[in-house]
């Protein structure tokens, strides 16, 4: 059975939405990558617990806040579902599709090509980035 949740949700700071958007993935064990869209830029990001980790933590050349002012949308997602917010006028509305512990059943698997003539690993280990020209 899948389940869906809507709700509305407002932050005052960058802290305040990491902390909530690491909480809601300890809450719920399978979703374990962001996927961001604000006004300045893409942000990827993944729980390593206890906390949300992005990709310009390590790479300050990607490096986009995510800032619940310049923030249009989030996805938090992995194989227990999806969480979405995104902005409107009073805050941010989202919701929650999950399917027990499994992502919904007719779901499907597409492999997607990444570009780069270069590769700078995290030394971390969580993330890698890939350049193309300068």
């Amino acid at each position: 059975m899948m389940v869906q949740e809507q709700f509305a949700v407002t932050f005052k700071s960058e802290k305040e939405l990491r902390d909530w958007l690491a909480a809601q993935a300890r809450a719920r064990p399978g979703l374990e990558f962001l996927l961001a869209h604000a006004d300045d830029g893409v942000i990827w990001g993944k729980i390593v617990e206890p906390n949300l980790v992005l990709a310009g933590d390590s790479f300050s050349e990607v490096n986009v806040p995510l800032h619940p002012k310049t923030l249009q949308q989030a996805r938090l997602f992995g194989t227990a579902g999806e969480l979405l917010i995104w902005q409107t006028a009073e805050g941010f509305a989202g919701r929650l599709i999950a399917d027990g512990n499994q992502f919904p059943p007719d779901s499907f698997e597409d492999h997607q090509w990444l570009w780069g003539t270069r590769s700078k690993d995290d030394p971390k280990g969580i993330f890698t980035l890939l350049v193309d020209g300068k």
